[in-house]
């Protein structure tokens, strides 16, 4: 580089941080007026949580899945069911068969016969922290709680409340979560089971070797809950016919699946009835949102996530160079 070149570069580098400096000076200057400071930040953060918040909406149904008890944790190999899902994430799977969209999240606790309590409420308190969590990031999405054996009892314990004595004492779902974003819970061979119920499915005529106490709260969700035990199933019935335990799935799956797929064609019709009053506009019809017999679903479909729209897309693109701003900004 000769001398004259060195120099131009020089002088090309003086003025770029000049030029610099004077942009800072101007911002800081911006940064001085009243509230302004605090009205960045409060952007910032606004654009922070809009970012995070709905990554994991679906357009379909979030269903909370809590595996039987010495069910294994690891993901299929075959595909039949996603990590920490088990049998009743094969359940999952053949509902999001038929609405898309759906996403089947797994239940990670331990799902231990040793040390069954302390894995039972663990499994409660995940499942129940999983439920809120998703009302809280997409209240205006629906969600479904599957469970079998051990994990029925989880999904139990989460929508009417802890089963007490030596097992948790957690309060139920908010009443107004299961009402507007629950649209089904569906569980089998549940322990905790109480036979002769308005939500009892299936062949029982005994409460199971576990069985709650007090039904109150899961009477109120009879219209929404259906809870599947056979006879002679020494878990949920008290019975002594082996084999029962294991065989829910091959006889009711197909009911099953009717049961969820119903309860979430009616709540879309609701919703879409209830917007229409709210605005004046006509209704959709009551199919929106479940797929024809062509359509299939795989791990990867049930996983699809739904964008953010609207408001919520405007202020993340104005948000994060806010963001930014202010994260250089603070330390100038």
């Amino acid at each position: 580089m000769s001398a004259n070149e060195f120099r131009r570069a020089q002088f090309s580098l003086i003025r770029r941080v000049r030029a610099n400096t004077k942009t800072a000076n101007s911002i800081l200057y911006i940064l001085s007026l009243p509230n302004m400071r605090g009205l960045l930040l409060t952007l910032g953060f606004l654009a922070v949580a809009t970012a995070t918040k709905n990554t994991n909406c679906t357009n379909g149904l979030y269903m909370i899945v809590a595996r039987g008890s010495e069910e294994q944790a690891a993901a299929s190999k075959s595909g039949l069911f996603p990590a920490n899902s088990g049998s009743p994430g094969y359940l999952a799977q053949l509902i999001a068969a038929q609405i898309k969209d759906s996403k089947i999240m797994g239940v990670e606790y331990p799902a231990t016969l040793n040390n069954y309590i302390p894995s039972e409420n663990e499994g409660a308190n995940v499942m129940l922290q999983l439920a809120n969590d998703y009302h809280s990031s997409c209240p205006g999405s629906k969600m479904a709680l599957l469970g079998y054996s051990q994990g029925a009892q989880v999904a139990s314990d989460v929508l009417c409340g802890g089963a007490g004595g030596q097992y948790n004492h957690n309060a139920p779902l908010s009443p107004d979560i299961v009402k507007n974003s629950v649209i089904a819970a569906v569980l089998f061979g549940d322990p905790t089971h109480m036979a002769n119920t308005t939500y009892d499915r299936g062949t029982s005529v005994h409460n199971g070797i576990l069985a709650r106490t007090n039904n109150t709260v899961c009477r109120e969700y009879s219209d929404r809950m259906a809870s599947w035990c056979d006879k002679g199933d020494e878990f949920c019935d008290a019975g002594h016919v082996d084999g029962v335990h294991e065989l829910y799935l091959q006889r009711y799956n197909t009911t099953m699946v009717q049961y969820v797929v119903e309860r979430w064609q009616n709540s879309t019709v609701s919703s879409v009835t209830t917007t229409a009053a709210s605005t004046g506009s006509s209704t959709s019809s009551g199919t929106s949102g479940v797929s024809t017999g062509t359509q299939t679903a795989s791990p990867t479909t049930s996983e699809s996530s739904r964008p953010s729209t609207g408001t919520a897309s405007g202020l993340t693109i104005l948000g994060w160079p806010l963001v930014l701003l202010f994260c250089g900004l603070l330390f100038i």
